[in-house]
């Protein structure tokens, strides 16, 4: 029985990640700060470790057949580079060197999409895409691609895929985390929306794709993971279709996106927290697409529905 030792396990990620392993037959460790923080099924293989990315993990990580690094800094309203780059960068350097240094077989690093240049319908982005305008000025993006060219550029004896997820949607927890979009439009009886677009994908699909890395190693890849090219229009309308809830559409000017991310660097600059600035209003206004050509391809994934994400996550929320 191969074991993975693996980070972000109560994260909207990792959650899937960890079931889908099991399901499969592995042994797992996973490393969380607080043992109460996950909400998961207990399992015979599952063991929980706590501590940070930053603890001496030497001794947990002996007998580790793969890391699948999945923990990440995502919160949009931090203002400086240093905050993601201690956990996105520095964590990850790490993490990877202590895998080294014990041999472990196998490095999987979940980066973003926002680190391949994005593409049109008709062109979408793939993997030898470079980063483009404005993800480069994005702290989040800027931080995770540094940490991709560390693992890929050194010289090592691990095997390496770097996963390129796109906007992830599917059944949460207790923090909505990428989900906020539904929330954004669950039970509102308007939804302004913005005038780009973008690709959103299933978390499952995502999960189902780390597992089939986990089968077909090479020694150093990188993969799009890409759902369903949609405009924010076509994706709500798909929400009010599958919610039955009577919704008017608004499209939000960019003229009034551009004024609000300058009047959150205003706010910013008084100390106060938040999501709101200049490059976060751009991207919205972009069509950010991607091809998931070469995943369908070498790993043999086949994507579910948007439509079957968006009523997963729906289910949770009347769950809840």
């Amino acid at each position: 029985m191969k074991t993975i030792f693996l980070t972000g396990i109560s994260g909207f990620l990792g959650k899937h990640i960890v079931e889908h392993l099991l399901q499969e037959g592995y042994a797992v460790k996973g490393l969380l700060r607080n043992k109460s923080s996950y909400t998961g099924a207990q399992h015979h293989n599952l063991t929980l470790i706590e501590g940070d990315l930053f603890s001496d993990l030497l001794h947990v990580m002996q007998g580790v057949d793969a890391v699948v690094h999945a923990a990440a800094e995502t919160r949009q309203h931090l203002s400086s580079s240093k905050d993601y780059l201690r956990i996105n960068y520095d964590a990850t350097v790490l993490l990877f060197q202590t895998a080294i240094h014990c041999r472990v077989k196998q490095f999987i690093f979940i980066s973003t999409a926002n680190t391949v240049g994005y593409g049109s319908l008709k062109e979408p982005g793939e993997e030898s895409f470079p980063i483009k305008s404005p993800f480069h000025q994005s702290h989040y993006a800027q931080s995770k691609w540094l940490a991709e060219n560390f693992i890929l550029n050194t010289d090592h004896p691990i095997h390496v895929s770097v996963v390129n997820p796109s906007f992830m949607i599917g059944a949460f927890g207790h923090k909505p985390s990428s989900c906020r979009i539904i929330l954004m439009a669950w039970k509102k009886r308007i939804i302004f929306y913005p005038p780009g677009g973008k690709n959103f994908v299933h978390v499952k699909d995502v999960a189902q794709a780390v597992v089939q890395l986990l089968q077909t190693i090479k020694f150093r890849q990188q993969v799009l993971l890409a759902g369903e090219n949609l405009t924010y229009k076509e994706f709500f309308q798909k929400f009010i279709g599958i919610s039955k809830q009577r919704s008017l559409l608004i499209k939000l000017p960019k003229q009034l996106l551009w004024l609000l991310g300058h009047l959150g660097n205003g706010i910013r600059e008084l100390g106060i927290a938040t999501a709101i600035q200049p490059v976060t209003m751009e991207i919205l206004c972009l069509d950010t697409f991607y091809s998931n050509k070469k995943s369908i391809q070498e790993l043999g994934l086949s994507y579910r529905s948007i439509d079957t994400a968006i009523q997963d996550a729906l289910h949770r929320l009347n769950q809840n």
